[in-house]
């Protein structure tokens, strides 16, 4: 079982699962796979975390496997964007908006919207992206 990141040429955004990839590009081919929001059929592939390779070979003398602990550089990530961005709270869908059109000042920000306000933004091209709850220490 594979699951892919796809995007319609219209920008939306949605899961695939497929039993290969030889499967997606067989209902690909067959036009099977479309857009759920506006029915598209010209659709493809897009870059996902999901699919990020979590080890890397390192070799010193003898060759050697090192896993890296994805948690651990999660939380770094976290940490680095909490000390880097404002937060706006309830405010952020419309600071986003504001800084997308070039009405506030270009900053990293974060804040609270709810999930149609995420589908909104993103339609209107305002780039935004889910992040963890900064109180809650599980990134599950």
């Amino acid at each position: 079982m594979v699951v892919y990141e796809i995007s319609c040429d219209d920008g939306h955004k949605f899961e695939g699962w497929f039993a290969s990839r030889h499967d997606f590009d067989d209902q690909l081919s067959r036009g099977l796979v479309q857009c759920p929001i506006c029915n598209s059929q010209r659709v493809r592939k897009v870059p996902t975390a999901a699919f990020l390779n979590t080890k890397t070979e390192r070799k010193t003398g003898a060759e050697q496997s090192e896993t890296i602990d994805v948690g651990a550089l999660l939380m770094k990530v976290r940490a680095q964007v909490l000390t880097q961005s404002e937060d706006v709270g309830t405010r952020f869908a419309a600071e986003a908006r504001k800084i997308h059109a070039g009405n506030a000042p270009e900053r990293m920000i974060r804040g609270v919207v709810s999930r149609d306000e995420v589908v909104e933004l993103l339609e209107e091209g305002v780039p935004v992206m889910p992040f963890p709850d900064p109180v809650d220490d599980n990134l599950h």
